[in-house]
């Protein structure tokens, strides 16, 4: 049988990854959008466009290469490779641009009368104003991440680093026509995100 224990932790190992991808993305998107939607310097817009451009690349061509270098870098069966390089997603820079962008200009303006400094605008106009914007990049990298499966089979081989999908992809071969046991493991990895949504 699945050791309780195990399920408990793959639930903590999952919630510690999405909750570290999650406030990377809240911090480090809008800081890019912000740079992207309210600064001028050259190539901003091709380097945007390239940005873009990687979101069209399939995950699944990226598989082997990505393996490859996180072996070289010697992360296998941690989870660096889980959060590192997520922690400044396309889409959350992409969606913190177009929002950010709609911010009025004269509102950073009047800022920098006031002598506010960059990090000061950024923190005291931009942020409180990009409330939905956080609220939405929280759901969805949140989601994201709880339910990835594809990157932690690859990358993990200790059971006790397994994140949720892996233990409830273990469930579905070890209680095989046992469905309760299936959709109790179902249920419960739903909760958590559940959870997030409404207080998001």
């Amino acid at each position: 049988l699945l050791d309780a224990s195990l399920f408990v932790r793959a639930c903590l190992n999952s919630f510690l990854i999405a909750l570290a991808l999650t406030i990377g993305n809240m911090i480090f998107g809008p800081l890019a959008g912000y740079a992207f939607a309210k600064h001028r310097f050259p190539g901003r817009d091709k380097i945007f466009l390239a940005l873009l451009a990687t979101m069209m690349i399939p995950g699944t061509v990226l598989l082997v290469p990505g393996f490859l270098l996180f072996r070289d870098f010697g992360w296998l069966d941690t989870w660096a490779p889980l959060v590192v390089p997520g922690l400044a997603g396309v889409f959350g820079v992409f969606l913190s641009r177009q929002f950010i962008d709609k911010i009025p200009d004269s509102l950073i303006d009047a800022a920098k009368v006031d002598g506010f400094s960059e990090w000061r605008i950024f923190g005291r106009v931009v942020m409180p104003l990009s409330k939905p914007l956080l609220a939405t990049l929280g759901i969805f990298t949140f989601h994201g991440a709880w339910n990835s499966f594809l990157g932690p089979l690859i990358i993990l081989l200790d059971e006790k680093k397994f994140t949720l999908p892996l233990v409830i992809a273990m469930l579905q071969g070890r209680f095989v026509g046992k469905e309760n046991v299936q959709m109790a493991g179902a249920m419960l990895s739903i909760l958590p995100v559940l959870l997030v949504f409404f207080v998001f």
